[in-house]
């Protein structure tokens, strides 16, 4: 499906009462606006151990951008076993606790040729609350390749938010060719404690 607003956007993104989209999305032009709200709820459970909720189809960006405030669930509400966003940029604005760009959660899906920047910050960030740059809460056995994150200037708090204990070490990600431009970076997630990103195999954070 060919997608040229950010109400189709968003429309497309929100799940049935399976908690489940697929398909195969594709932008033919830049859509939203600062001042467009994105907020696509998925009520499966965030969690989402084995993947089977959440957008579990493509989007593919087409090297367009999505502008906006992504708020509490992000655009994708939880993303799903199988899923692919790819060659998409992401235009955040007025980014703060309890908001993330993608999704609560990811599990087992593929971020490729995605920047997010952030434009604008509202507050001061807290790394230990909910709220992350990609996701609020967590994201498990997921591949990030050719992913930049620009905050320039900016102090960011945690890439994958705050699990509430359930971030699990050996349903770790792996990133390829990743960068995170900002003048700092709080963590990779909070879960019980705030985890480094730093030392992570394809995972560049140059401040």
């Amino acid at each position: 499906k060919a997608i040229s607003t950010i109400d189709e956007l968003t429309a497309t993104m929100t799940a049935g009462t399976d908690n489940v989209v697929y398909g195969y999305y594709r932008l033919t032009q830049n859509v939203g606006s600062s001042g467009s709200w994105i907020n696509v709820e998925n009520k499966g459970d965030w969690k989402n151990a084995d993947g089977n909720v959440g957008f579990r189809g493509t989007l593919d960006g087409n090297d367009f951008a999505v502008d906006g405030q992504f708020a509490t669930h992000g655009l994708f509400g939880i993303i799903g076993n199988g899923a692919v966003v790819k060659n998409i940029t992401f235009n955040v604005y007025y980014y703060q606790n309890s908001r993330q760009t993608l999704a609560r959660s990811i599990t087992g899906a593929t971020i490729e040729g995605v920047t997010i920047n952030i434009k604008s910050i509202h507050k001061t960030l807290d790394a230990t609350a909910e709220g992350g740059v990609i996701t609020g809460l967590m994201s498990h056995t997921t591949h990030y390749k050719n992913v930049t994150i620009n905050a320039e200037g900016k102090d960011l708090d945690t890439l994958f938010g705050k699990s509430y204990g359930n971030y699990k070490a050996e349903k770790a990600n792996t990133f390829e060719n990743c960068v995170v431009n900002a003048k700092s970076l709080a963590g990779l997630v909070h879960s019980n404690e705030i985890i480094s990103a730093a030392g992570i195999d394809g995972l560049t954070i140059p401040q």
